[in-house]
């Protein structure tokens, strides 16, 4: 029984890049985009003043 061509497709890439495991790998490559993109720092003042606008209220429960 002969394989998919997706199925050799994804050997093909396997093979050519040295990947192991092609999603454990997709998974690693949007970690580090999003350390990249989404990185930004915020003090407690500046979070605070985010969560009031967002709808919060005294006494509401947050879980970080």
């Amino acid at each position: 029984m002969s394989n998919s061509l997706l199925t050799n497709i994804g050997i093909i890439v396997k093979r050519i890049t040295g990947i192991s495991d092609i999603s454990l790998a997709r998974k690693k490559l949007h970690k580090q985009l999003g350390k990249l993109i989404y990185n930004k720092k915020y003090n407690a003042l500046e979070l605070v003043k985010l969560m009031q606008e967002m709808g919060m209220k005294k006494g509401s429960v947050v879980y970080i």
